[in-house]
């Protein structure tokens, strides 16, 4: 004999609760009705201190993955990023830093590779210092690099520690290497 089929469950409207991340400072919502775009969203709302939201960088993936979970087919990731850039930001300076320092570490996908450890600054160093008379784009390229470190440390004093550290862990890993390759030319 079938068992009787189980009720079916009422469609919730409106916002639902998601994951908590970021320490438990934020949780995920969502909305299951179309903004004004035709697009479903998910977005962060701070539990408490808004602060420790912020003070973690590893929400950028979270709400990217969270938006692109909600709706595949919506998804845009340059505005899932940028929005969520937004979160961790209120002034201009500072989202233009932070867009900054993301664009430089674009993730190991974007260039095709499957590696944990990739380093995607070091990688695109590489591929400029191997082409020929690549002296100075090398150069301008740690120096960029340089100009993130320097206004991320003016922009934002007390958070991203982490983040601080392993870029200038890179500026001097690529420095090194810069010197190593370039020790025998003659300055221009």
């Amino acid at each position: 004999m079938a068992s009787p089929a189980a009720p079916a469950r009422p469609r919730r409207r409106g916002l639902r609760a998601g994951t908590d991340f970021a320490g438990g400072a934020a949780s995920l919502f969502g909305s299951s009705k179309a903004g004004e775009d035709g697009v479903n969203h998910v977005y962060a709302r701070p539990n408490g201190d808004r602060a420790a939201m912020r003070a973690s960088f590893t929400i950028i993936p979270l709400l990217t993955c969270a938006d692109y979970a909600w709706n595949p087919r919506a998804c845009d990731p340059a505005r899932s990023i940028g929005q969520a850039i937004v979160h961790l930001a209120e002034r201009r300076d500072r989202r233009e830093v932070l867009r900054d320092l993301v664009e430089s570490y674009p993730g190991m996908l974007a260039y095709g590779l499957g590696d944990t450890g990739f380093k995607a600054v070091r990688e695109q160093y590489r591929r400029i210092a191997a082409a020929p008379h690549s002296r100075q784009a090398a150069a301008a390229w740690i120096r960029h690099l340089e100009g993130i470190a320097s206004r991320l440390e003016a922009s934002f004093p007390d958070r991203y520690a982490a983040e601080k550290k392993t870029l200038m862990d890179d500026i001097r890993f690529l420095e090194g290497r810069f010197a190593g390759q370039y020790e025998d030319e003659v300055e221009d």
